[in-house]
């Protein structure tokens, strides 16, 4: 019996602490009422509008949920969440083609903000599989990244891979991993040399300047600008004005050549004059694995 009443009592506790955060969850979130009252006395607050939107949306009064979010778009409050949200209350209603319009026209017109934002508002399910939507998500993220697929950013992916690295008469040199960053514009370099010795390098493809750009750092804190291009197959770099100890105005040369076994040669080459080239460093790169 003791226990039957302990049981009572702690059902009876939670019941109330339940209706008691209820109510508490109530009276925190305003009711459609109070937020229609504040955008109608506030119409230029575009927050306002957006807020009574989103109320409306969830109790599924989505036509008047699409005449909140219109006004929160004219002020350019939100606008690209607005227009989202308007096109899922369009597709509650029925109305895809609608919706469609609107997803398409927003992916054009903000094609940086689009996929993040059509995250933010938990996505359009209902439209996913549609072609016109597919296309649509597929050209803003083309704009949001291009390296993704400009052809010229994928001119050095011939060096990407964990490298071997030995000189041409197969005596071990370093290792060598290659990757590609930022959704395909960076080709980036990280080297072990056979004493130990470690550098890193930074490629990328300028398509302002139409040239490959390489930034060398080291252990040793050299530093080297190279700027170059695919020529025959080969991507070639070039750099100059260095005042080495000898103070005398060097040039170096840095040219990558794939080759059909998919290895790939390495010549490093430096110049006093710019006629008469010695070889620094002959490297033959062979992937760690096949």
């Amino acid at each position: 019996m003791r226990m039957n009443r302990a049981l009572i009592l702690v059902v009876a506790v939670s019941v109330a602490v339940a209706a008691n955060a209820a109510a508490e969850q109530a009276e925190a979130a305003p009711s459609i009422a109070a937020l229609q009252a504040s955008a109608k006395a506030h119409p230029d607050d575009g927050a306002a509008q957006y807020s009574l939107g989103l109320a409306l949306q969830k109790a599924g009064k989505h036509a008047e949920a699409i005449n909140a979010f219109s006004r929160a778009i004219k002020l350019n409050f939100q606008a690209g969440a607005a227009e989202l949200r308007a096109a899922q209350s369009q597709v509650a209603l029925g109305d895809r083609a609608e919706a469609l319009k609107r997803v398409v026209a927003l992916a054009e017109s903000l094609p940086l903000a689009f996929a993040p934002t059509l995250k933010a508002v938990g996505g359009i399910p209902q439209l996913t599989a549609d072609p016109q939507f597919q296309a649509a998500l597929a050209g803003a993220q083309a704009k949001r990244y291009p390296c993704r697929t400009r052809v010229e950013s994928h001119q050095f992916d011939f060096w990407l891979g964990d490298w071997t690295v030995t000189d041409p008469k197969g005596a071990p040199l370093g290792v060598s991993s290659i990757t590609r960053d930022h959704e395909g514009c960076i080709v980036r370099e990280s080297w072990v040399g056979g004493f130990g010795g470690k550098g890193t390098s930074v490629n990328f493809y300028d398509p302002a300047s139409k040239q490959w750009h390489q930034v060398w750092t080291d252990d040793n804190g050299t530093i080297t600008n190279y700027v170059g291009e695919l020529r025959g197959g080969a991507m070639a770099f070039h750099a100059e004005g260095f005042g080495d100890a000898d103070g005398v105005h060097h040039q170096r040369t840095l040219v990558f050549t794939p080759n059909a076994d998919g290895s790939v040669e390495q010549v490093f080459q430096d110049s006093d004059d710019g006629k008469n080239w010695k070889t620094l460093f002959d490297g033959h790169y062979v992937h760690t694995k096949p």
